[in-house]
């Protein structure tokens, strides 16, 4: 759903929604939508086609039950959307394995996810299911390739600093034996062991600088069973496993497609350890959700839902209670206490994995412990999480068909039914007014045209035909004024144009300028920034740097100017940001502008109809209103910027077999040549920037003109068909048109009602 419809969701207060409820709604409006559709289509197709066929009007007239087919479409597509983020020890990935009741997601001590993962919970899939779209393969095979002659790469183990299962990926590629992705992938172990690698490829081509272009669209879904008992609409319920939009190990175009997933979501899972994560962790997570706060338009504290894991870790005497821990987590991230729960994902995740092998076994034999042991994967661990270290004991006195009993009280104990009720109740609330609100908003609209072009050529069987000529060359008359108006507001722009291009010159200006302070930052001695990089430990304390051979070189020159690449497109997308607001500003204001020029002679054509007909036409209303100046985020966002890197061009090279020189580079060179590259870039961007504003502003020019000539041209025909009508039999015109605008009437009061009733539930 688009951000401009998604945050209407402020105009709508009221309860949170039951599943049920919720699933009501969601059916009501589907039957309200496809009766009226079905009685549109009916009756354009009974038609006297010979009395109408004088024109195309038939045809306008049959576009509109198409249309309703597209609202139907958008409901049925219903999307409740979800995305989540967390500290390193939260256990996100257990979070969302317990959602499922499946282990799919990877997980390991260091950081795993790089690239969302789409969770779809389907009530007509039986089993989970890994899709990847063709075009993520071919890229993450292009990557593999790249990534197989960087294998026996000098310090390869260094920089992929030292992970081991990062080194075994490496060694499996160049042996020609890694994974095969295919479109669909079934089987836990293959889907867990798919996941593993591209996000282990990914992460592995960031680190050795390898450039990848994965599209936003592209992101690995994973489908799988609506298993737990927790009802949904017909439509989708979705959970985007996304890393932090400030994990460090993103690269910035990696970064913008987890804040395009995040500005997505309806509600924003933020999960932490019940324990207490380290201070830096803790500092991190803040910093996300300020990112979410920056880009996102609507109320943050209330889209932002907290899950408190590991509360089973809890020990009394030392920890603090669960609903305290709670409190303190909505008062330290400002989020409100309502939304923030503590759960045991792995609580939920075994127990719910056992019920499930266990009722495997029981339909096919009796239940024993030693069949459980021996055929489960689950048993073990559920019991040592169901009853402790001393399990092994404890099993002897308990009858095996007490175990079910068992399990359940430690899903419970889980408060995954609370979590879950009450997360799909808010996302439901969010999403849902919106979703079947605007349908049928639509769809009311559509009827009024209809009827609108019925009772013009009704009406105009009662007027002679000197009259409905006049009003032809009247339209022509304004047709011709138009065109002046037009001419004159077209010499006016070149204001407009100046100003915008003004505000891009002097924010790229202020880039350059904050590029440059941030490279001398970056070189400085004292300075924290990339602390930990290779090339930054050789600069510590020296003016002049000394390398003993060329590939020491490459390295210190591959990762420092990956490191200014860095720097450009984090500048670039902030910049991105205050551009696409001011822009977004100017372009509404120009048309308003454009509004202001052309109110008269729009208000005069409505005027006109009105006295000729006796009645008020649906007043026009220019579509570049509605314009959305979205295109121009994603433009910047995909444009590449190229470094050049320029490696030995201030270094003396090293000739021949025997021959040992030092090559050697002072810092102010390199930061010299590092602010040539980015004044470079930036200056490349700027025109790109320009030219693509100039565009926006000449899109709601021809946007705006464009929609009152359609709109004349609509009452023209209106009035021809009108003067064609006269050709025919009037009784019979006036019979049908009369059945039409009364199916029309009774269709849009069904559609008002259905209407009426869904805003019960939204708004006070």
């Amino acid at each position: 759903m688009n951000t401009a419809v998604r945050t209407a969701v402020d105009t709508f207060s009221g309860m949170i929604l039951s599943p049920s409820v919720a699933e009501n709604l969601h059916n009501q409006t589907l039957h309200a939508l496809r009766l009226v559709e079905n009685n549109l289509s009916g009756t354009f197709e009974q038609l006297n086609v010979k009395s109408l066929h004088s024109s195309s009007t038939l045809n306008e007239l049959t576009q509109y039950p198409n249309l309703f087919r597209d609202e139907i479409k958008s409901v049925e597509k219903l999307e409740l959307r979800m995305a989540i983020i967390g500290t390193m020890k939260a256990g996100k990935s257990t979070i969302l394995n317990g959602i499922m009741g499946y282990d799919l997601l990877p997980s390991r001590n260091t950081a795993m996810t790089t690239l969302p993962t789409e969770i779809l919970f389907s009530q007509h899939t039986e089993q989970p299911e890994l899709i990847l779209k063709s075009e993520l393969i071919s890229t993450i095979d292009e990557i593999s390739r790249k990534l197989q002659l960087k294998s026996s790469d000098c310090n390869l183990s260094t920089r992929l600093r030292n992970e081991q299962d990062l080194m075994i990926v490496m060694q499996h590629i160049s042996a020609n034996k890694h994974i095969t992705l295919e479109l669909v992938t079934c089987g836990q172990s293959k889907i867990v062991d798919s996941l593993k690698y591209i996000n282990d490829v990914v992460r592995i081509s960031i680190m050795l600088n390898i450039e990848s272009s994965i599209n936003s669209t592209w992101i690995p879904r994973l489908k799988v069973p609506l298993r737990h008992s927790t009802s949904i609409p017909q439509g989708e319920f979705i959970i985007v496993d996304t890393p932090g939009p400030n994990d460090s190990n993103l690269t910035a175009h990696l970064r913008q497609i987890v804040i395009s997933e995040l500005q997505k979501a309806a509600l924003i899972l933020v999960a932490l350890e019940f324990i207490g994560s380290d201070s830096t962790a803790e500092v991190e997570l803040m910093k996300d959700i300020k990112t979410i706060q920056e880009y996102r338009e609507t109320d943050v504290p209330s889209c932002l839902y907290a899950l408190v894991n590991k509360i089973d870790q809890y020990i009394e005497g030392k920890h603090n209670p669960v609903k305290e821990t709670e409190a303190a987590v909505a008062m330290k991230y400002n989020i409100p206490l309502a939304n923030v729960h503590g759960v045991s994902a792995m609580n939920a995740l075994i127990s719910y994995t056992f019920r499930q092998e266990y009722e495997e076994i029981r339909k096919k034999s009796d239940v024993t412990h030693e069949r459980l042991m021996r055929e489960t994967n689950s048993y073990r661990m559920f019991m040592q999480q169901a009853l402790g270290q001393t399990w092994e004991q404890a099993a002897k006195y308990i009858n095996a068909n007490l175990l079910p009993n068992i399990a359940e009280e430690l899903w419970k104990k889980s408060n995954y039914d609370s979590f879950l009720h009450n997360t799909l109740g808010i996302v439901s609330q969010h999403i849902i007014p919106i979703c079947l609100t605007t349908a049928l908003q639509k769809c009311i609209y559509y009827i009024g045209k209809s009827y609108e072009k019925i009772n013009i050529r009704k009406s105009c069987l009662d007027i002679g035909e000197k009259p409905l000529l006049e009003t032809l060359s009247r339209f022509e008359y304004v047709h011709q004024e138009l065109h002046s108006i037009q001419k004159k507001a077209e010499e006016n722009t070149h204001q407009w144009r100046c100003d915008i291009i003004k505000f891009v010159d002097e924010s790229f200006d202020e880039a350059a300028s904050r590029s440059k302070h941030v490279v001398t930052e970056i070189l400085d001695d004292e300075s924290t920034e990339h602390s930990s990089s290779h090339w930054k430990k050789l600069l510590i304390g020296k003016d002049i740097l000394y390398f003993n051979t060329k590939d020491d070189a490459d390295l210190f020159f591959e990762t420092f100017f990956y490191s200014i690449k860095d720097v450009s497109e984090s500048l670039m997308h902030a910049l991105n940001w205050s551009i696409y607001e001011k822009v977004n500003r100017m372009c509404f204001a120009f048309q308003n502008h454009l509004q202001l020029a052309t109110n008269d002679i729009c208000d005069s054509i409505g005027m006109h109809l009105k006295l000729l007909l006796g009645f008020e036409v649906i007043h026009f209303e220019s579509v570049s209103k509605l314009l959305n100046i979205t295109n121009f985020s994603s433009a910047l966002t995909e444009t590449q910027v190229v470094v050049s890197r320029r490696l030995w061009y201030f270094l003396w090279l090293v000739k021949g077999k025997c021959q040992v020189k030092m090559n050697q580079l002072s810092k102010k060179q390199l930061e010299h040549t590092a602010v040539d590259t980015l004044k470079e870039n930036f200056k490349k961007l700027k025109q790109y920037a320009i030219d693509e504003t100039e565009n926006r502003l000449q899109k709601v020019f021809r946007s705006h003109f464009g929609s009152i000539e359609k709109y004349l041209l609509e009452q023209s025909i209106n009035i021809q068909m009108a003067l064609d009508d006269k050709k025919l039999e009037k009784k019979a015109m006036e019979n049908q048109f009369n059945d039409l605008l009364n199916t029309l009437s009774i269709n849009k009061d069904y559609i008002e009602n259905t209407l009426k009733e869904i805003n019960k539930y939204f708004k006070n």
